[in-house]
């Protein structure tokens, strides 16, 4: 072999490796739903047997419940709050997706009235920016959890938001600088 043509294999073996590790760490940042039910299901573990009932309860008044119950084959001998719990992580995105969602800029008390809101800026932060750009996923993470204490009439719908931007926190594409939409440069 020449010295020459040693260099190019390596190179070339470099470079495969390189598009590889590449490849990976974007299907590692960009978790999607997959990720939304990954810290839902740690976050369930966390929880005692009373909460996880509680937790039930309440999803069982949102909307979408007999859909995520749909998905229940899915975990063999899971219960349905479990099931509900994990699928409803992923409700935020979905909604953003449904042709009659409609944007909401507000983080206060939620109503009935407001199940397809899509709130577009609470899925992100953005610490170079500042103002509208940089995204609400701070201020929403803060303000929703006050919307669930001491209250009897817990809103399904500020619990579902609640889990959906831990999970969006924990995602590192959506503490990054914003361009468009869901386009974000890492």
């Amino acid at each position: 072999m020449q010295p020459r043509e040693g260099r190019s294999r390596f190179f070339l073996g470099k470079a495969a490796l390189a598009l590889l590790a590449l490849s990976l760490s974007f299907s590692a940042v960009a978790w999607n739903g997959t990720g939304h039910r990954l810290i839902a299901h740690i976050a369930w573990q966390q929880l005692s047997p009373e909460e996880r009932v509680l937790l039930g309860n309440w999803l069982q008044r949102h909307p979408d419940y007999p859909h995520w119950l749909k998905h229940r084959p899915a975990y063999p001998g899971a219960s349905p709050a479990y099931v509900a719990f994990v699928e409803a992580a992923t409700w935020a995105d979905d909604i953003r997706r449904q042709r009659h969602s409609f944007q909401e800029d507000s983080i206060s008390p939620f109503t009935e009235t407001e199940e397809l809101a899509s709130h577009p800026d609470w899925h992100f932060q953005d610490g170079a920016r500042s103002g509208p750009e940089a995204g609400r996923l701070a201020e929403a993470l803060e303000t929703l959890p006050g919307q669930l204490k001491g209250r009897g009439n817990i809103s399904p719908l500020a619990l579902v938001w609640l889990e959906h931007l831990v999970g969006d926190a924990h995602q590192t594409y959506k503490l990054t600088r914003r361009r468009h939409e869901e386009q974000v440069r890492i």
